[in-house]
């Protein structure tokens, strides 16, 4: 009889329909989340979701549960939405209901309007704090489990070293988690105002968030220079990872890893769980520096291979920009650098 393998670190990936549970839990995931799509006059109130990204029924809901179950993996429903009124309180408690009632797991709280309300349903199922709530040092991670949640997802502007401190000072007394690869931002989630206000695609296509758009940067104290740069990512909202450090955020003791990808089709939330899966295995059980990153470099030629064969252009490993780095709200240095040279010949 094979020894079963006890895995350190959890790996929490996205899905949005049964079909994509199904590739998901088969390349390694050991919990799964999604959301699920409010059959009422809510259905756009999620927050920077459309109603694609989630899973369309409680039907397949209950058969995601299900499957998952079948298998030790765990599912996690996500409530990416505000409780602004009471006049929404019936249709978001009867869908919280519906959803509790196929079996899931536990709940992925970002509005302290839901915590109340999940309050007066004597929900049993844990809790856990999403990105929304901003948590990003012990003091708020604390703040967090005395409202009651089971584990805390924090932001993604923090260091190592930052990250250990939480895990360290936290101890057993609450989950901490961290995102593996998703949308980057320059800005933090809960202060963010572009979430939920689509403009019209325009001429860039499939960037529908205003933070995607490219801009001209032009030097407004010499008009007569012109422009400096064209399509530029001001407020970078682009894609991030931290493949890099996977091997140093494992051994801070974090509970495990959350993948960013519930908008994407099933055959990329299977190829990204499927790598971050290779990696935390590789960084748990791989004790020398040198063998861990000969290896990793031979996945990340695997992730940019994937990224221009599925999207056309270079992403994740292929920009260098990696989660957790310091000065991890100035992903262009080098742009910086550029158009201080260039102002300063100016003058």
């Amino acid at each position: 009889m094979c020894k079963e393998t006890i895995r350190m670190v959890k790996l929490l990936a996205p899905v949005s329909s049964f079909d994509s549970a199904v590739d998901v839990v088969k390349a390694g995931a050991d919990e799964l989340y999604c959301g699920v799509r409010i059959p009422s006059r809510l259905k756009y109130l999620w927050l920077n979701r459309r109603p694609e990204c989630e899973v369309p029924t409680y039907e397949e809901l209950e058969r995601i549960v299900k499957y998952a179950h079948s298998r030790k993996v765990k599912v996690i429903l996500t409530t990416v939405m505000p409780f602004m009124t009471q006049s929404v309180e019936g249709d978001l408690r009867s869908h919280l209901r519906s959803c509790l009632n196929q079996g899931v797991d536990a709940l992925i709280v970002t509005d302290l309007g839901i915590l109340s309300l999940l309050r007066r349903m004597s929900v049993e199922v844990p809790l856990h704090a999403s990105t929304f709530f901003a948590a990003m040092n012990l003091e708020g991670v604390e703040f967090l489990k005395e409202l009651g949640f089971k584990r805390v997802i924090l932001e993604r502007q923090l260091t190592i070293d930052e990250i250990r401190e939480i895990v360290q000072g936290a101890g057993d007394n609450v989950e901490v988690e961290v995102f593996f690869h998703g949308g980057g931002c320059s800005n933090y989630n809960a202060s963010c105002y572009l979430l939920h206000w689509r403009l019209p695609r325009l001429a860039v296509k499939e960037r529908v968030n205003p933070c995607m758009y490219l801009f001209d940067v032009y030097d407004a104290s010499h008009p007569q220079a012109g422009r400096l740069f064209e399509n530029v990512p001001v407020l970078d909202a682009f894609t991030w990872c931290s493949a890099c450090r996977v091997r140093q955020l494992v051994r801070t003791g974090i509970t495990g890893f959350k993948i960013v990808g519930r908008c994407l089709d099933r055959e990329a939330q299977a190829f990204a769980t499927e790598a971050c899966r290779s990696l935390i295995d590789l960084a748990e059980k791989e004790p020398k520096q040198s063998s861990f990153e000969e290896k990793l470099e031979a996945l990340k030629r695997k992730i940019v291979a994937f990224n221009l064969i599925k999207w056309g252009g270079p992403s994740l490993c292929a920009t260098n920009r990696c989660y957790y780095s310091p000065f991890f709200t100035n992903p262009y240095p080098p742009f910086a650098r550029a158009v201080e040279a260039k102002a300063g010949r100016r003058r």
